[in-house]
């Protein structure tokens, strides 16, 4: 290699290292995904936005997704596979964050016969969404295993199901392993399916994991009975198993 003595020592080592291949690529900045409801489009901006479904799959690492307001349905489960940000409650106008409308929700609806989200890996935040109708053997609003983390922020989990049977786990949420952070958010009327007679946090189930909860609202979530009332189910409002949990300022309530 040619060394030009006019560039500084440094300069010229990084050169060196760069040509070595010893740095290693320069990092890519987080792309914008914009995604709506009845969205056809590459994402690239609002009036191309893309489906839920094309943006999860299509999205790099570390990108953020900016929801529309609206329902969002599938006849399967929504997949997270990799480190993303879903950001709800955009009117479709916005070009920063900061300037959200938040005067419509971003739902995704599990119609009550699917589960709505299903989380394997990454890091994962969530802000701004309400995860409705979800229906599963177990984690019917969302179910995260194998992720490192799972950020949940000014969310409602609200009327989804478990239905194990004999021992479903977690209507609204259900977590295994890493970290699960919980802010402002709502947990309202998640329950147990018609099989789910052993059913564990009809709310919430943990198993292992790092739960922080803050500012959090837990209500009407309860199991009414079923094939076997009388076995007996625990934790209507959350069960964490193992792990460790820190609630601040929460309310839990029948």
């Amino acid at each position: 290699m040619i060394v030009n003595d006019n560039i500084s020592k440094p300069a010229q080592l990084a050169v060196c290292l760069i040509a070595m291949g010893l740095l290693g690529a320069v990092p890519t900045m987080a792309a914008t995904n914009f995604v709506a409801p009845d969205g056809t489009g590459d994402g690239s901006n609002w009036a191309n936005a893309s489906s839920l479904t094309n943006a999860l799959a299509s999205a790099t690492a570390g990108d953020q997704l900016w929801i529309k307001e609206g329902t969002y349905t599938n006849d399967t489960q929504f997949s997270i596979t990799k480190t993303l940000s879903l950001y709800g409650g955009f009117d479709g106008t916005e070009t920063d964050l900061g300037s959200r409308a938040l005067t419509a929700e971003s739902i995704i609806d599990g119609t009550g016969g699917v589960r709505c989200i299903s989380i394997t890996a990454g890091d994962i935040m969530m802000d701004h969404m309400v995860i409705s109708n979800g229906f599963a053997t177990s984690g019917g609003g969302i179910n995260a295993s194998g992720h490192t983390s799972l950020e949940v922020v000014d969310c409602r989990i609200d009327s989804c199901a478990q239905n194990g049977s004999g021992a479903g786990q977690g209507g609204g949420v259900r977590a295994i392993g890493g970290t699960l952070t919980l802010t402002r958010s709502t947990f309202v009327n998640n329950t147990g399916g018609p099989l789910s007679w052993y059913g564990r946090g009809f709310g919430l189930y943990a198993n292992g994991a790092t739960v922080q909860m803050t500012d959090c609202v837990f209500t009407n979530n309860i199991y009414t009975g079923g094939t076997n009332p009388s076995r007996g189910s625990r934790g209507g409002g959350f069960y964490v198993h193992g792990g460790t949990l820190t609630a601040t300022n929460c309310i839990f309530a029948g």
